[in-house]
């Protein structure tokens, strides 16, 4: 098999490489290695093989990809591009792989992976303290149920308030994959109430450490920054799923990445124009969902003097007006300025 790819990309005159660190279950580094490359006017992307790596270094990983490149067979005459995600050891101007990589053969110009942009935009923008919290109440309610006997209570749980769901559990948050990140919050925004039920469960049972770590997620789920943090995060990772899926294709090229970024900049920038209307929708539906768990949505309580936390001030203590300021547009802030500073002057 790898000498019929190795054919084809030499036939093609043409290709980059793909490179990533990884570490398999032995704990032994590898560097993945594959290639993109067009052949009877068909885009392709290969992978080729595992190569272990001890010094991870630039200079180092540059040559074991060229020195693994040569024992597969393939010309690295004809090496034009180098895709790698934005680490320094990967892209670093004067130490980086890319550079040393370069410096044999000056045609292969690097890329950021597009993909691995986007996960960084979305997650610098999920800095922000109320959402960086929501996301790891979010893990934490994952690994809570991730027992056969947790599973089962939240499992029956779903059946009984969402019967015809196609999912019967909760989607753990990918730390490094934010496409599945998206599919992780919007299914805890439609399974909330489940989660609710099947927390109430728990914290009854008699076995006190599990009943105490029960109550707390309870208390975190019922909280108001929680509730509108998971709705804010929903409303604009639908917006982004389309794009992180489009950019896993091997059809894609930079140019139809970019157009789709900068359309997704645009709808968030009328999103940001019109912030008034768009949080009144956001809250409302906070609003709804905090009913269906009995609770109800209040801005926190305001001190003479705070440094640690948002102190904002508003018009009878407004909540609505309190979490746009505070949670909402910083949010969006961020994710516009993500997207420039890590995508659209890629």
């Amino acid at each position: 098999m790898l000498k019929k790819l190795v054919e084809m990309v030499n036939s093609a005159k043409c290709f980059t490489v793909l490179a990533d660190e990884t570490t398999d279950i032995s704990t032994q580094k590898q560097a993945s290695i594959g290639v993109r490359y067009l052949y009877n006017n068909d885009i392709k992307e290969e992978f080729l093989q595992f190569v272990p790596v001890s010094d991870l270094t630039g200079k180092n990983l540059a040559t074991v990809i060229l020195k693994s490149l040569r024992e597969f067979g393939i010309d690295t005459k004809y090496l034009r591009g180098q895709g790698y995600d934005g680490s320094a050891a990967m892209s670093g101007k004067f130490e980086g792989a890319h550079a040393d990589v370069m410096e044999e053969r000056p045609t292969a110009i690097y890329f950021h992976c597009v993909s691995h942009s986007l996960n960084l935009a979305i997650s610098a923008s999920c800095s922000i303290s109320e959402i960086r919290k929501c996301c790891g109440t979010a893990t934490k309610l994952c690994l809570f149920f991730n027992t056969p006997k947790r599973m089962e209570v939240i499992t029956r749980a779903i059946d009984k308030l969402f019967p015809e769901a196609k999912s019967t559990r909760l989607k753990q948050l990918c730390p490094t994959r934010w496409v599945e990140r998206h599919d992780s919050i919007l299914l805890l925004q439609e399974m909330l109430p489940a989660v609710q039920e099947a927390l109430e469960e728990v914290s009854q049972w008699k076995d006190v450490e599990l009943a105490s770590m029960a109550s707390q997620l309870l208390c975190g789920l019922l909280s108001s920054s929680f509730i509108i943090s998971l709705q804010v995060m929903a409303r604009v990772f639908s917006l982004s799923l389309p794009l992180a899926r489009f950019l896993q294709h091997e059809h894609i090229d930079l140019l139809n990445a970019m157009n789709m970024v900068t359309n997704l900049k645009g709808t968030i920038e009328k999103i940001r124009t019109n912030a008034e209307e768009e949080f009144a929708t956001i809250f409302n539906a906070s609003e709804t969902m905090a009913e269906l768990l009995s609770t109800s949505i209040k801005a926190p309580r305001r001190t003479g003097r705070q440094t640690l936390r948002c102190n904002i001030e508003t018009d009878n203590h407004n909540p609505q007006s309190y979490f746009k300021i505070s949670l909402f547009l910083p949010f969006l802030d961020h994710f516009l300025s993500e997207l420039n500073s890590r995508f659209l002057k890629h």
